[in-house]
């Protein structure tokens, strides 16, 4: 009994907080990543934007299509019998003329344009992305519940980022190496706050 009573009682750890911390930013971690997934490939693709279409797939080829030269003697008649030669063509859904010799067609699925006198044209196709367009617009266009979600999924990104400066302690926590890393970081945002709509291109840089 002696040996038991002069024991040193274990102290209580002060930082009971810290495992709390730990399961949460886990738990949040895990419920969000489908979120955070989205969110980066969805950043990713308008980023990016000047030079692709997230949207839409845009494609042109030149396709046979010939014409009277004589504007005034083209009929919706001889349109329509033109087209007939294009292969893998959409519905034809009329024309107009753009100038004295420019002529347009309009297509479920896009567009044609020829000069008079020639015996080939531009088709251009345009084609939804669905999924991408789909993807693209809860980011871009938060609505109905998913803006509730969106709203959600933002508070527990400022979360993870705060609790994840004290889920360690010691050299590796943020009062060692994790004020310098947090601090680095930080660089790049402010100095895009600072510069503002300044930033040139980096195709303009290079």
């Amino acid at each position: 009994m002696s040996d038991l009573a002069s024991r040193p009682k274990k102290k209580k750890s002060k930082n009971r907080w810290r495992p709390w911390l730990r399961a949460l930013h886990r738990d949040f971690g895990y419920f969000f990543a489908g979120a955070t997934l989205l969110y980066a490939v969805s950043g990713l693709m308008v980023n990016h934007s000047s030079t692709w279409n997230p949207d839409f797939d845009i494609k042109t080829r030149t396709v046979p299509f010939s014409l009277n030269s004589d504007r005034d003697k083209v009929t919706e008649e001889d349109v329509i019998r033109a087209i007939e030669s294009i292969e893998d063509r959409g519905e034809y859904r009329g024309h107009d003329w753009a100038s004295d010799l420019r002529l347009k067609v309009y297509f479920d699925d896009g567009s044609l344009v020829t000069l008079l006198g020639s015996d080939s044209a531009e088709y251009e196709t345009v084609r939804r992305r669905e999924l991408v367009l789909r993807v693209n617009k809860l980011h871009l266009h938060p609505t109905g519940w998913w803006l509730l979600f969106s709203d959600a999924f933002s508070a527990a990104l400022a979360f993870l980022a705060i609790s994840g400066l004290f889920l360690l302690k010691g050299k590796n926590g943020f009062l060692g190496r994790g004020k310098w890393l947090a601090a680095a970081g930080l660089f790049g945002p402010l100095l895009g706050l600072w510069l503002g709509g300044q930033c040139e291109p980096i195709s303009k840089i290079v």
